[in-house]
């Protein structure tokens, strides 16, 4: 498997416009499609209050949650995409974190959003492998996501009986498309809680898993019981 590293500063990223589909128009494309940019940001008329149930802790978060119109960067994200997506090509996305304690999963929460395409992305829990994610350990099918320039809903993922995870040792959170959603073009948008450490991360381009760098990292919490 190969390694790569992608560092990206957003600041110095080129976008070009994307002219393929009308519906599009109120987006641009880093040129090497990594990052999505949304021209217009507006707020999503959902409950921003989102509780906790009790009980339940942080393994792991880069959210914003006591900023409910700032929980996360709203307008640059990094590209999710399938294969037959307007991007061209696959681009998935894996986050790694080391949970202090052991516990269960029992939520993950997800700065996810929608450009075009069907609708839907796969949130997988893995194990690590040398650095990249390793055995499948639970998938979760997020099937209705805020459209992509909406400020600040969050895709919120529930497993009651838990996720089984030990104490100081890595897992992932994956972000990828499915057979069923293959001409998807989405995005993880960026965290703003930590902008300047890069996260440990993954990207697989449909060839398998490689190790890189995302700066912002996007934005994901954890939670067990």
């Amino acid at each position: 498997m190969s390694r790569m590293i992608l560092s990206v500063a957003v600041a110095a990223a080129v976008f070009v416009p994307v002219v393929q589909a009308a519906d599009t128009t109120g987006y641009s494309l880093s040129a090497d499609r990594r990052i999505t940019h949304a021209l217009h940001v507006s707020q999503v008329h959902e409950q921003f209050a989102q509780a906790h149930p009790a009980g339940v802790n942080p393994v792991y978060s880069n959210i914003g949650y006591a900023y409910p119109k700032g929980r996360y960067i709203s307008n640059f994200a990094w590209t999710i995409s399938g294969p037959t997506s307007l991007i061209g090509q696959t681009i998935w996305l894996g986050a790694q974190f080391t949970p202090k304690h052991s516990t269960n999963i029992v939520e993950i929460d997800a700065a996810l959003g929608y450009v075009t395409g069907t609708m839907g992305m796969a949130v997988n829990v893995y194990t690590d492998l040398g650095g990249v994610p390793g055995t499948l350990l639970a998938s979760y099918k997020a099937r209705k996501l805020p459209i992509f320039g909406t400020c600040c809903d969050l895709v919120r993922l529930f497993n009651a009986p838990g996720v089984p995870v030990s104490g100081g040792t890595p897992y992932w959170i994956t972000v990828e498309t499915n057979a069923a959603t293959a001409d998807e073009w989405g995005v993880w948008n960026m965290n703003d809680t930590n902008q300047v450490a890069p996260g440990t991360n993954a990207v697989n381009d449909g060839t398998g898993w490689a190790t890189t760098q995302l700066l912002p990292a996007p934005s994901l919490a954890v939670f067990g019981d």
